[in-house]
């Protein structure tokens, strides 16, 4: 990036800016603002009006069901939803080597309040992760393939969900609604696109390479000049990511897989009890239809982590399985409220006490190097 041109203050002694200037070509603060309350607000009106529509009943109804939970009731939901997090910790652990529990629990509470409160906060919530992980004495190359990692396995469980969903149901004889035909079909293609495309860049050289010059033809389009030289850099980088990533995955599949697994069981317990005290008969099998249409549908970008999208589509799957539409309906919005509302005050609290605790971040944590990347030599 060029540097402004200054002049000599010999030269322009009188002439002082009247401001702080805004940098050519920046986006104005309400171009930052405006897409953020459509999403909001889009999110309230999903919330408020298509959730109710797609289940059949008013809110009076619902909030007439929500009533029925009792303290000691929410108090063990509550409880569940932590041992879940706590569950993730192990595949946050198993992709940075080095990352204590703790550490792990504290970095994922904090980064999804960042994320849940805003559209597209998942790059904002990074930064905030990339900054812990620095505090704790990680490299950023270590932090870089922890995102690779568990991005990965987060996107490959969304999308075997509702295929496993499926599965179940037909195994079990259950009738699966034509909801839950489309999801776990399309989530289907797409995993086997996914898987695809992760085996290639991780085994195959020269599809590695060709991400590596895609990334820099990208990054390079307003300076041809660097263009070959930053492609080789990147070549050789995205090639030293594929080793780290396919020495680390092969050590730790199993400890990323059977951490996956337990979180996801723990969060489709989570909903089946929530069913369960306000009354609902579905079986676990249909619930986990419904959970498992809501987790795929929470990678929807339109609102801060596809809420309002998520609650419809598990909604709609499982009255269409035989639940009770206003069951259903305070069931899905008391399961986003532990999984995705309560993350946001418990995360901004956990966020704060890293950033003030004793006279550094965490002071206390223990600190770890994980894994190093090789540079990439200069051309």
């Amino acid at each position: 990036m060029s540097l402004p041109h200054t002049t000599s203050p010999q030269a322009r002694p009188d002439i002082r800016p009247a401001g702080p200037a805004r940098p050519v070509g920046s986006p104005r603060p309400t171009r930052r603002i405006l897409p953020g309350l459509a999403s909001v607000a889009l999110a309230g009106l999903l919330i408020g009006f298509v959730l109710p529509r797609v289940a059949g009943v008013h809110w009076s109804q619902i909030w007439q069901v929500i009533t029925r939970l009792s303290l000691w009731q929410a108090v063990l939901l509550a409880a569940v939803w932590l041992v879940g997090l706590i569950a993730y910790t192990f595949v946050m652990t198993g992709a940075l080597p080095g990352l204590g529990h703790r550490q792990a629990l504290t970095l994922n509470l904090a980064g999804s309040a960042v994320s849940n409160t805003m559209p597209f906060g998942g790059a904002l919530g990074m930064a905030l992760n990339l900054a812990m992980v620095r505090s704790w004495g990680f490299r950023d190359s270590s932090f870089a393939l922890f995102t690779l990692v568990t991005g990965l396995w987060n996107v490959l469980a969304k999308l075997a969900l509702p295929t496993v969903a499926l599965a179940i149901l037909v195994i079990t004889g259950r009738v699966a609604n034509h909801g839950l035909d489309v999801a776990a079909a399309t989530s289907s293609a797409v995993l086997a696109a996914v898987l695809g495309c992760a085996t290639a860049l991780l085994f195959v050289r020269r599809g590695t390479r060709g991400l590596g010059r895609l990334v820099t033809r990208v990054s390079a389009a307003g300076a041809p000049v660097a263009r070959g030289a930053r492609s080789r850099r990147w070549a050789r980088q995205a090639l030293a990511v594929r080793r780290a990533a396919r020495d680390l995955l092969r050590r730790r599949w199993h400890r990323l897989t059977a951490g996956m697994a337990t979180y996801l069981a723990l969060q489709a317990l989570l909903l089946w009890l929530i069913l369960h005290m306000l009354g609902s008969t579905l079986t676990p099998v249909q619930v986990l239809a419904g959970f498992s249409v809501g987790r795929a549908l929470t990678s929807a970008a339109v609102t801060p982590g596809g809420v309002g999208v998520s609650e419809a589509g598990a909604a709609g799957v499982l009255v269409g399985l035989g639940g009770d539409p206003a069951i259903t309906a305070a069931a899905v919005l008391l399961f986003s409220g532990y999984v995705f509302f309560l993350e946001i005050p418990v995360g901004a609290l956990t966020g704060l006490a890293w950033a003030f605790r004793g006279s550094g971040p965490l002071r206390g944590y223990r600190r770890g190097g994980g894994v190093a990347l090789p540079r990439a030599r200069r051309t």
